[in-house]
């Protein structure tokens, strides 16, 4: 497998964010084993990037590492690769990748014509997540529940978790180890969630993750962004399936370990696949139409709640980064040979695909 530093190199041509996004990671996970880092490689990258999502991380890199050396980057997109082909996402026939179709969700679920507000008022009354290490919720909640639906080899597995001020910096929270072990960080306030939303962005979606690094830990590069969706098409599968799992009124094995609000649950799960969609029509906006930042923004504060829309300085200059979330658990889905994706044996994502 290549060095870090190598994989990263190659992310340079691609233009936009890509360099400057993986290189951030490439950081935290060496911050996190107490690891020396190539700073040199940063002003580098920092000559060939573009758009928010670089000048977002490496704004970040200036304030933690105190860096002067890298150079100014132009908020607007120069020539940039993506890894999904946007213009067959212009005319979406498939309901399913529309925001449209999971707000008319979101209402029935709620029975309501302003379901967001509905949700974000019961989760209010929900108690925060609790504190300390959550390693056991994995063991006895998240893994069991992941090995039924997935075919995952190894249920129990060591994670090493950290409570870090970097968390707050890092939009990854998972990383693994140069020995192949997953490593997991969070702040002391478990970012003020919900009951709920803790369960399923954290000890259900970050959990996927964990034991996907566990089970394969060297199965493709973190730095290369076509397995890096792989892997994220696999956490939203596990999404998915759970609503799935929950709208069948099916009961959830060892519910005592972790407190459960069904109704709660599926509201946080409906809310994800909403914001999933808002982002791949962000992603063809932004990347395709080649909208600004400022003026999707615009357009989408006048609809709905602003702070659905943190994530879009985050990707931008990251063409078909957004869109592959959706796209990507479609494809997991529909594949019929799942092995052979936790393995990285078959790829979701490849060049011009």
């Amino acid at each position: 497998m290549n060095s870090p530093d190598n994989d990263i190199k190659k992310l340079i041509p691609w233009g936009g964010g890509w360099a400057a996004r993986f290189y951030f990671d490439y950081y935290i996970s060496h911050q996190l084993q107490n690891r020396s880092y190539n700073l040199p490689l940063a002003s580098l990258i920092s000559k060939n990037s573009s758009g928010m999502a670089a000048v977002k991380y490496f704004d970040k890199i200036n304030k933690i590492t105190g860096a002067t050396q890298i150079q100014y980057i132009s908020s607007e997109i120069k020539n940039c690769r993506s890894v999904v082909d946007l213009s067959n996402l212009t005319n979406q026939a498939n309901e399913l990748l529309t925001s449209a179709y999971w707000l008319s969700r979101l209402k029935d679920h709620t029975n309501s014509n302003t379901p967001l507000k509905i949700i974000k008022a019961k989760l209010q009354k929900e108690q925060l997540a609790p504190s300390g290490s959550p390693l056991r919720f994995l063991e006895l909640w998240s893994f069991p529940l992941l090995c039924e639906l997935f075919p995952f080899q190894k249920p129990v597995v060591n994670v090493r978790y950290i409570e870090t001020e970097l968390s707050g910096q890092a939009w990854k929270k998972w990383f693994v180890s140069d020995s192949g072990v997953p490593i997991w960080i969070d702040n002391k306030t478990k970012s003020n969630f919900r009951q709920s939303q803790y369960l399923v962005w954290k000890l259900l979606h970050e959990a996927t993750h964990l034991l996907h690094l566990a089970n394969y830990p060297f199965a493709g590069s973190l730095h290369d962004p076509y397995y890096a969706l792989q892997l994220e098409s696999v956490a939203m599968a596990a999404e998915f399936r759970l609503l799935q799992y929950l709208e069948s009124n099916k009961e959830l094995s060892n519910k005592h370990i972790f407190p459960l609000n069904r109704n709660n649950i599926i509201s946080v799960l409906l809310l994800g696949f909403f914001e999933r969609a808002l982002r791949l029509e962000a992603d063809v906006q932004l990347h395709y139409h080649r909208q600004s930042p400022n003026d999707w923004l615009a357009d989408g504060g006048r609809q709905y709640d602003s702070e659905l829309f943190h994530f879009v300085n985050e990707f931008h200059g990251l063409p078909g980064f957004m869109a592959g979330y959706l796209i990507g658990m479609f494809k997991y889905l529909n594949a019929g040979d799942e092995k052979n994706i936790l393995t990285n044996k078959t790829q979701l994502f490849y060049e011009n695909n």
